[in-house]
């Protein structure tokens, strides 16, 4: 008898559990956002239902083993981490949405994994997932730091303008400054 794995059942429906997980991850927008981002998917006019789709792809390889790049992976995932980032999503919620790919393999693969027994692969997956969701956190961690830097930098910069407008500030390369 053949035993059927999670990760042949996974690779075999990966284009249903690709749908089902995008359509919970834009559960997560506001209705007419999620509306544009399930028609559009193209890179250009809508590089968040791109991103989401891709990430999402890259997911199913590498909790599969199907030929995963490591270099490629974490690349997919920076980019998708890096529009959550900017977005108004709390770091629990920019980040949750890869912890539904777990939820959406037990939804769809129920019944096979308690009648073929399958749960020692489902903790496998399950502690992949939980892997690349960590590594997610510092892609987060970084780009909302590079946020916050640009952010501090043009705060300083119209501060400084204003201040010197004002006649409260002189510039570093001010000759008048110097004699002082």
């Amino acid at each position: 008898m053949n035993k059927t794995s999670l990760k042949q059942l996974i690779t075999e429906h990966k284009d249903k559990l690709l749908e089902d997980w995008t359509t919970l991850v834009y559960s997560g927008y506001a209705f007419d956002t999620a509306g544009f981002l399930r028609t559009k998917n193209d890179q250009f006019t809508n590089p968040v239902g791109w991103r989401t789709t891709h990430v999402g792809e890259s997911l199913i390889k590498a909790i599969t083993n199907e030929h995963v790049n490591i270099d490629e992976l974490n690349h997919t995932l920076d980019e998708f981490i890096r529009v959550r980032a900017v977005q108004d999503f709390t770091p629990e919620q920019a980040l949750a949405v890869l912890f539904l790919m777990k939820e959406c393999i037990l939804k769809r693969f129920k019944s096979e994994i308690k009648n073929n027994n399958l749960w020692l692969e489902l903790w496998d997956i399950s502690s992949r997932l939980d892997g690349i969701s960590l590594l997610s956190f510092s892609f987060y961690i970084k780009n909302r730091e590079v946020m916050f830097n640009l952010k501090l930098e043009d705060y300083k910069r119209r501060h400084s303008q204003i201040m010197r407008k004002a006649g409260l500030l002189v510039a570093a390369d001010d000759p008048e400054s110097k004699d002082s």
